[in-house]
């Protein structure tokens, strides 16, 4: 297992300092703080951590497919994004990541962050996850959503044969990064959009 750590410190932590005997400031104790590491999460060691226990969300069984799937396509990437683990060592955040590591059986990178205090978990995924649209926008192409839409429905077609389909594994098909390699793969859809966008304009 190989890891770079980055011990941190509360930025706005009061420290306390004690007088000896001499008149002398002897140092203040050391304060816990955060440790982070990136770290190479084994299937093993990811089944570890998760037989340690921790108080979590309830596991999304799709979330886990979906994230096992692109592990396997080899589309995990380093991010910021943590695995949390709390003062005793137990996971309070990224056990869906973690059970799609065992699942998928192949080592990933991943940020770990060590000694989360317990009230930091209060405010815990706020956000909302990143989807297709946004990833498009971030690359710089024009009406992301109409984009995202165009791309996802000629996706389902090509490989189900329909708009919508009701098959279990389409979520894994279908998903920003793939989306994303669709639209590089055929810039003809953006001439499509934009089209579909001039239509709709003069109509109005």
């Amino acid at each position: 297992m190989s890891m770079t750590r980055r011990p941190t410190t509360p930025r706005n932590s009061r420290t306390r300092t004690t007088v000896q005997a001499n008149g002398q400031q002897s140092p203040p104790p050391p304060e816990p703080g955060l440790d982070l590491e990136i770290v190479t999460i084994t299937p093993e060691l990811a089944h570890e951590w998760l037989d340690r226990g921790g108080t979590n969300r309830k596991t999304t069984r799709r979330r886990i497919e979906a994230m096992t799937a692109a592990i396997q396509r080899g589309e995990w990437q380093l991010t910021g994004e943590a695995i949390k683990l709390d003062q005793e060592g137990r996971v309070r955040d990224g056990q869906n990541r973690l059970h799609a590591i065992v699942e998928a059986g192949i080592p990933v990178r991943s940020v770990v962050a060590r000694g989360v205090s317990e009230d930091a978990f209060d405010v815990m995924d706020t956000g909302r996850s990143r989807n297709a649209a946004d990833v498009l926008h971030i690359h710089g192409y024009p009406s992301q959503n109409a984009l995202a839409a165009a791309a996802r429905g000629l996706m389902f077609i090509e490989r189900y044969g329909r708009v919508f389909p009701s098959q279990r594994d389409s979520h894994l098909y279908v998903t920003p990064v793939t989306t994303l390699q669709y639209v590089q793969e055929h810039p003809e859809i953006i001439d499509g959009v934009h089209l579909g966008d001039r239509i709709y304009r003069s109509s109005g």
